[in-house]
């Protein structure tokens, strides 16, 4: 395969994520200072250099898959510390924010109808994932939270549970809100509820 070189100029929280993308990926990125993308250009060069190539090279991420009980994320993306924290999911700005956007995410409301479980089951796992990326499943309000919650529900004392996150009220009512119920169709409930 080729290298490609690509000129970025870039945030320091940029270059972060894209190592850390690259890291996730087993990519290998070469950053050129200024002066050395100069001297390959023949002149005088204001950006970063990035040169990308696949990696052959194994980190310990084969230790991580081995591990199916680790929930750390292969990269983390940085929150923003000048928004105001979620008392919800623990995220600044909130997880359901316009900041946070994704594609997927619906601009209005679906139909209300029977069916619109298993697509809101969907857009949990999606949310899940981004909440995983953030870091707030390991966030230490979240876990005592989880750890009342899972003292308060009685089912748990009778059975052994798959591992299960608690999803943030937020969340649940961003996504039942695209997805409603029908009338007389109560939500399944959830344990903050």
């Amino acid at each position: 395969m080729s290298d490609k070189k690509v000129t970025m100029e870039l945030s320091d929280l940029q270059l972060e994520t894209i190592k850390h993308l690259f890291g996730h990926n087993d990519w290998e990125i070469k950053i050129l200072d200024d002066s050395a993308v100069a001297i390959e250009n023949g002149g005088n060069a204001q950006n970063l250099q990035m040169t990308t190539e696949q990696s052959t090279q194994t980190d310990n991420n084969d230790e991580d898959e081995d591990d199916e009980d680790n929930d750390q994320p292969g990269f983390v993306i940085q929150q923003d510390p000048s928004k105001e924290e979620c008392r919800y999911c623990f995220c600044r700005p909130c997880i359901t924010d316009d900041q946070n956007r994704q594609m997927w995410w619906h601009g209005q409301s679906e139909v209300a109808h029977q069916r619109n479980s298993s697509l809101r089951k969907e857009h949990y796992k999606r949310f899940w994932t981004m909440l995983l990326h953030r870091g707030a499943w390991n966030d230490d309000r979240y876990m005592l939270m989880k750890a009342d919650a899972m003292t308060r529900d009685h089912r748990s004392q009778r059975f052994d549970w798959h591992k299960r996150d608690i999803m943030p009220k937020c969340v649940v009512t961003l996504v039942r809100c695209w997805f409603p119920n029908p009338g007389g169709f109560p939500y399944m409930g959830h344990m903050w509820e």
